[in-house]
């Protein structure tokens, strides 16, 4: 949403989207479970005029939360004026549902500070990746690589691996290594599995010396018996 549709007549999905994109703004310092009830909520109240009559019961389904955490990210909204939330209980015996009001308002106010701040922090990573990028030959190649841990990720580190050399052939050495690794537990499960079937053949060996044994015995006793 451009700042020219950025009003209070705009739906309240297309609201949440834009603080979304502009990094949640002063939303990041709170639990995830309060943007997680604001997006819940958006699926529940009216688009136009943010109310609607829910439970919270109905918000933590829509959020996957536990309803303690929804009523308390409930709160937390309500503290900080995003929301209007007038409880509900049991009138005439029966219970009686929530009325809540999303501030487009108050979400407006948020997505023009977070536009801000958003700013600050992507020329700021401009500055640091340009930073990383001057202590590397423009001619030299870093390949990308999956990596749970990987060295690169945060930008205070060096795009080169920490033996000063490319990432290419750290790369390598890392797939050498894969593979020597791979080799010793395949190495490991057919040691493993010749040392079964040596121990299967001596427990069918003395089984057979156990047969004959009896056979022996008994043929023996037939005999004498005769």
């Amino acid at each position: 949403m451009s700042s020219t549709t950025l009003n209070a007549r705009a739906p309240l999905p297309s609201l949440l989207r834009s603080l979304s994109r502009a990094g949640w703004g002063e939303l990041t310092s709170e639990i995830p479970a309060v943007r997680l009830v604001l997006r819940g909520l958006s699926d529940l109240v009216n688009d136009y005029s943010g109310r609607a009559l829910v439970t919270a019961t109905q918000v933590a389904d829509v959020t996957a939360l536990s309803e303690r955490w929804t009523r308390h990210a409930l709160n937390r909204l309500e503290e900080l004026g995003i929301i209007r939330w007038v409880r509900g209980g049991i009138i005439h015996g029966k219970p009686a549902p929530s009325f809540i009001e999303v501030s487009k308002r108050a979400l407006i106010d948020l997505i023009r500070k977070a536009r801000a701040t958003i700013e600050e922090l992507r020329a700021m990573r401009k500055v640091r990746t340009a930073q990383r990028l001057s202590k590397i030959s423009p001619h030299s190649v870093i390949w990308g690589r999956y990596s749970r841990r990987s060295n690169h990720a945060e930008l205070t580190n060096s795009l080169l691996s920490p033996t000063e050399d490319t990432s290419r052939s750290a790369l390598r050495r890392n797939e050498i290594l894969n593979m020597q690794t791979r080799q010793r537990l395949t190495d490991k499960r057919e040691s493993e599995h010749r040392q079964r079937l040596s121990n299967d053949s001596e427990y069918r060996a003395q089984c057979q010396i156990a047969a004959r044994t009896a056979i022996s015995r008994m043929l023996t006793s037939l005999k004498e018996s005769a």
